[in-house]
């Protein structure tokens, strides 16, 4: 199961609209994947910590590597939890768009009608 946010896809040629841009430098992210991002690094902190343990390995792991039993008095931090979360932060409906097209966001658009408003 992937277990990524999915906020770019080189192969693909695609980025995430208003989260992810690729540039002559490399990738960018907004403020917006810099929240999702803290968000999800505060919600599963045990779970980042089993994956820089696991760096040296493949991009593969068991439930049981990146899971294991929580320290006494700790909640557990499950699969099950992780796959809600990220249907409850919305990075599984986040628009895929293809790596040159450009586009506005909703506060950008909402100026812009101001603007024409005020015309």
């Amino acid at each position: 199961m992937n277990i990524g946010l999915d906020l770019k896809f080189e192969g693909r040629q695609l980025k995430v609209d208003g989260y992810s841009k690729r540039t002559e430098h490399g990738w960018s992210y907004s403020d917006s994947a810099v929240r999702l991002i803290e968000g999800y690094i505060r919600s599963f902190p045990r779970l980042f910590q089993q994956l820089q343990r696991l760096e040296d390995k493949e991009d593969f792991y068991t439930e049981e590597e990146l899971f294991p039993p929580a320290p006494e008095g700790q909640e557990a931090e499950t699969l099950a939890d992780l796959v809600q979360w990220l249907k409850d932060s919305g990075a599984r409906s986040l628009r895929q768009i293809p790596l040159d097209v450009e586009t506005l966001s909703e506060d950008q658009v909402k100026l812009v009608e101001a603007a024409q408003d005020a015309v």
